[in-house]
């Protein structure tokens, strides 16, 4: 039984994935998306600290690409609801905004945040999937990025200098090429540390939101799903400061940053990082 449950769920899997390929969805959600370590999570804290932004206990729901979705997890919803909903969704798109719709509900708020790997395939199929959607570009100097990288347990691109320097340029220009220009912001690491209270203005007035209290120490607020409770989470629950600006320059050896100059010296240079 459990076999032929397995292959029933996978050719479902695959129905709602190919439903979709003429689907679109109307909803304003807001995808945040980045280099690794650039900020993504913390933008992501930030917004969902604003009463009328909500996303899930996750870095990311990972629905965008072939899998099991009637094997979906979601730490907010019963694994019986993401069955029910498998089955009436017409799509994947509709599943996705089912699944934003049941979040926003559980939380409160209005429009849905979630995180996109910087991937070209899959920021084009969301980009498409969702034309009224905002973008949220988070930059960051790829070196500190590294230096933070070499700390986390899933960034694996971290292994090798080189392999993090073409992966950290590779991922911004495919966000540049890919996401609607007029839908995107790009917050730079650096600046949101520096002036806060500006650059999470200038966030929200893109959302169309006036700034909440609460995203300008979102550590504190009671609100917020648990992520930054994680190991590796620890510095979202502290104020906003600029101790990681420039850790590379004590963390990385003169011919480091050399190797990571050479290799992402466009990137570098695009975005005003001294070299």
């Amino acid at each position: 039984m459990s076999v032929l449950r397995a292959y029933w769920e996978q050719l479902g899997s695959l129905v709602l994935w190919l439903r979709s390929l003429p689907a679109t969805s109307e909803r304003e959600h807001v995808f945040i998306t980045g280099a690794p370590r650039s900020g993504t999570t913390l933008v992501k804290t930030i917004l969902t600290a604003h009463p009328s932004f909500a996303g899930g206990d996750y870095e990311s729901t990972g629905l965008f690409k072939p899998r099991n979705f009637y094997r979906y997890t979601c730490g907010e919803i019963q694994n019986g609801w993401i069955q029910v909903s498998c089955e009436r969704a017409s799509d994947l798109i509709d599943f996705y905004d089912r699944l934003a719709d049941a979040l926003l509900e559980y939380y409160g708020g209005e429009h849905f945040v979630d995180k996109i790997w910087p991937q070209r395939h899959r920021l084009r199929y969301v980009a498409a999937k969702f034309p009224q959607a905002r973008w949220v570009h988070m930059i960051r100097d790829g070196r500190d990025s590294y230096c933070s990288a070499c700390n986390h347990p899933n960034v694996p691109q971290s292994e090798s200098l080189g392999q993090f320097a073409r992966y950290w340029q590779r991922a911004n220009c495919q966000i540049e090429r890919h996401v609607p220009e007029d839908q995107c912001v790009q917050v730079r690491y650096e600046d949101l540390t520096r002036s806060s209270e500006r650059e999470i203005r200038r966030l929200m007035n893109h959302l169309g939101h006036s700034v909440h209290p609460d995203q300008l120490h979102p550590g504190k607020s009671g609100s917020l799903p648990s992520i930054h409770k994680r190991d590796h989470h620890q510095r979202l629950a502290q104020p906003l400061d600029t101790r990681s600006v420039g850790r590379s320059e004590e963390e990385l050896s003169d011919g480091q940053r050399e190797v990571f100059n050479r290799i992402a010296e466009e990137g570098l240079q695009a975005y005003n990082y001294g070299m």
